[in-house]
């Protein structure tokens, strides 16, 4: 997701969009727990809009003086549209998504269920269609549940994931797969650009298996990458919020080579990521 939002070659770029939101996504859908709709209500709003409008204000204040415009102007810009192409527009959609799916999942009857999840591309290929685009980017919520909805079928079957991460030309065919529907066609969430759907989807899902595989080649691997990344997806909320902010910064004010750029964000988001620790420490002991 950073590399994807910085300076990097366009095949690369494309590459990463093929899967890098649907990634997000599905994984929530593996990770997610339906309880009652009080309960999960609760949960996905103290995880999720508490932090994302801690984290907002923030960032909106950081765009403002970076920009030169007032406070007032920003935030009300924010309350109208969003956060548009910038990556806390995950976070909103994301919520929303997850309250589809709730209900969806509730439904008995299994084949209302499954023509309620067959819907949710069609409608999000409608909006792409006509040119319909919403507020707070909740055009992608379609597409985004239905991520998420294949995401919770996939749960039983995480164990195929170990089996596959052992045989070396699974990785081939699944990087071949989706660099080829990267190379031709191009999806991007933010704005819904899910044309043409089914090989996007396919590129999607090779991707996000890809990322599977290799996460799991990881954790046979190394124990210590195994850590490492561990710790960093503890914090991956954290990280979404603030590298864009950061590169606009590091761009605006300082001129050096990119990887030293890159070494910059990273010690930027480390210590970021330690005030926001040390910060929830005490308030939890208080």
């Amino acid at each position: 997701m950073v590399m994807g939002h910085s300076a990097i070659p366009n095949v690369l770029g494309r590459f990463i969009y093929a899967f890098h939101m649907p990634l997000f996504f599905i994984s929530s859908g593996i990770t997610t727990k339906y309880s009652s709709l009080p309960d999960f209500l609760k949960k996905k709003s103290k995880n999720l809009l508490l932090p994302f409008i801690i984290y907002s204000v923030i960032v909106l204040a950081l765009e403002a003086f970076l920009l030169h415009i007032s406070y007032e102007e920003e935030f009300v810009n924010w309350l109208k549209m969003g956060w548009l192409g910038m990556a806390l527009w995950f976070v909103p959609v994301l919520y929303i998504s997850l309250i589809v799916c709730w209900c969806i999942n509730k439904i008995n009857r299994k084949w209302i269920r499954m023509l309620a999840t067959s819907s949710l591309p069609i409608v999000g290929v409608l909006l792409n269609n006509h040119s319909i685009w919403l507020p707070w980017n909740l055009s992608t919520v379609p597409y985004a549940s239905f991520f998420i909805i294949i995401g919770n079928w996939l749960k039983p079957y995480c164990g195929v994931i170990d089996k596959l991460a052992q045989k070396w030309y699974i990785y081939v065919v699944l990087f071949a797969i989706t660099f080829l529907i990267s190379h031709f066609w191009r999806l991007d969430m933010a704005w819904n650009k899910c044309m043409p759907i089914i090989p996007l989807t396919i590129g999607a899902l090779s991707g996000t298996v890809l990322v599977f595989c290799v996460s799991k080649l990881i954790n046979y691997k190394s124990s210590f990458l195994t850590g490492f990344f561990t710790i960093i997806g503890q914090e991956t909320f954290a990280i979404l919020a603030f590298s864009q902010i950061i590169i606009r910064y590091i761009n605006e004010y300082l001129t050096m080579p990119f990887y030293v750029k890159y070494v910059l964000l990273a010690i930027s988001l480390m210590l970021i990521v330690l005030i926001k620790n040390v910060c929830s420490k005490r308030m939890k002991a208080k």
